[in-house]
């Protein structure tokens, strides 16, 4: 048994003892009185206010700047853009992206985190992302990308990462407090009973058209999950890639397989899906049949 599961009881315990109003209030005080300035500056563009208003529980500044570096990726040198979509092979992407600029070879996950975490700054050191986001996105010079994914094998990702894998329980406070416990079942039925409201939403499970910002980023490239080493490969020979980033494509990426899948929907669980993510579906060219 490793640490987290021998912390396993501690953590349910905290996390039964922190009331939800209590979650909302320290965000709101963050608000308040320790807003990072460059919330601010982020609050005045378009994609902070697209941001607050489809962000988990509560229209907040004082995550924005977190939220923007933390999911837009942006390279000089490779005169490239990345948004990452949970769930959808974004830690392949961004290591590769990463051991390119910076020349490490990362031996472990967390040292791999750190540099993600700390985008700008420690990997590409020149833009201020929070002054520049508006002009970035605009600049048609960068080529802009990100990958999707079959809605009904992302979701289940999701749900077997933040609710059935016990190393995400300490994620479990507030919002996921009430769900961390859900069957697949359970999750889908809270999905859709908030359909129409994002802001219920953990990113890992948003829609994808949400977190990919449309409109308002025009892709040069949407690369599919479902095709992930050749539309890779064409992502790396767009950014010009060396020849080690190209070795990475035959590395494996964890994909839930349609046999496996099949598992986890009845008839029903299946309509609710493609209700619940029909936009992605029709935007990213999706069926509603499961995959086979």
């Amino acid at each position: 048994m490793n640490d987290t599961q021998n912390n396993t009881p501690f953590v349910d315990f905290f996390c039964k003892s922190v009331p939800f109003n209590l979650v909302m209030l320290r965000r709101k005080i963050k608000d308040t009185f320790f807003l990072d300035p460059r919330c601010n500056e982020i609050a005045e563009t378009e994609i902070g206010e697209y941001i607050r208003s489809n962000m988990v529980l509560g229209n907040y500044k004082y995550s924005l700047y977190s939220d923007v570096s933390g999911h837009i990726k942006v390279s000089k040198k490779n005169k490239m853009l990345f948004v990452n979509i949970g769930k959808n092979a974004s830690s392949k992407v961004l290591q590769t992206a990463i051991e390119e600029l910076t020349g490490k070879k990362f031996s472990n996950r967390e040292e791999y985190m750190w540099y993600r975490d700390h985008w700008y700054g420690h990997v590409e050191k020149e833009i201020k992302i929070e002054k520049e986001i508006t002009s970035l996105i605009a600049d048609p010079s960068y080529f802009k990308f990100t990958f999707v994914r079959n809605p009904y094998s992302r979701l289940v990702s999701a749900w077997k990462n933040r609710i059935q894998d016990k190393s995400s329980i300490i994620h479990n406070i507030g919002y996921y407090r009430d769900i961390r416990k859900y069957s697949f079942a359970q999750l889908v039925d809270f999905l859709y009973e908030h359909k129409d409201d994002s802001t219920y939403f953990d990113r890992h499970w948003w829609p994808q058209h949400i977190a990919m910002f449309h409109p308002l980023i025009e892709y040069d490239f949407v690369g599919k999950i479902e095709n992930f080493n050749g539309d890779y490969a064409f992502v790396l020979k767009k950014i010009n890639a060396s020849e080690n980033a190209f070795n990475s494509i035959t590395q494996k990426v964890n994909a839930t397989k349609p046999s496996r899948l099949m598992s986890f929907y009845t008839d029903e669980l299946q309509a609710k899906v493609y209700e619940i993510y029909k936009k992605d579906f029709d935007l990213l060219g999706y069926s509603y049949e499961l995959p086979q």
